[in-house]
């Protein structure tokens, strides 16, 4: 992976341990404390698999300013150090194909209207012959809306969609699911927006 992190290295926060403590200093602005009862999810290193063509060009990710790192998304699942996260994911995808940047960038890649929500799933669990019961079982959604901009912060191509987890699981599985939400994402954003605006261009 070819990368110059200086900024992002210095805006993001040490890796946030696995645990269920974070839920006590994730706190609303109003100063509650967010209520867990769902499960606690965030902190993860998300490794989103792009397939996209080499370029010596500089990239940069631009996301919402109003995008918090620290919340309570349905279904009362505490996230938290979110931004990191999907800074990390967006270092970690774009990095083999560009050199990521947040100094002078050639492209940038801007996400705004994010919404993060736990959708429950329910499976029947059959052992052999035996059925075992109900199981809730979750699955994690993110809406999104991606543009695509040019040095000068111009729209080459945007798109908005809707990724979820690749799998489910229990609520204690909650980062792993919200991993595998981001980098479901970032692959959208690849096909649909990268490789669309590739084609356009040679097209």
């Amino acid at each position: 992976m070819r990368s110059g992190l200086s900024g992002f290295a210095a805006s993001m926060h040490p890796f946030a341990r696995h645990s269920l403590v974070a839920a006590a200093f994730a706190l609303l602005t109003t100063g509650c404390f967010f209520d867990a009862s769902g499960g606690v999810a965030g902190g993860t290193n998300p490794r989103p698999v792009l397939h996209l063509p080499h370029h010596d060009q500089r990239i940069s990710l631009l996301l919402s300013t109003n995008l918090a790192s620290d919340f309570l998304a349905k279904d009362d699942f505490v996230v938290h150090d979110f931004t990191n996260t999907v800074v990390r994911g967006f270092v970690a995808g774009f990095g083999d194909a560009y050199v990521v940047d947040d100094h002078d960038a050639e492209r940038y890649l801007e996400l705004t209207g994010i919404e993060v929500w736990f959708a429950p799933v329910n499976y029947e669990h059959v052992s052999g012959k035996y059925y075992a019961g109900h199981y809730t079982y979750y699955e994690v959604h993110i809406r999104y809306h991606a543009r695509l901009l040019d040095g000068d912060r111009q729209e080459l191509a945007r798109y908005a969609g809707e990724a979820k987890s690749k799998a489910v699981g229990y609520n204690s599985d909650g980062s792993q699911l919200l991993k595998s939400a981001i980098e479901s994402m970032y692959e959208q954003i690849g096909d649909k927006l990268f490789w669309a605006s590739e084609q356009s261009q040679t097209g």
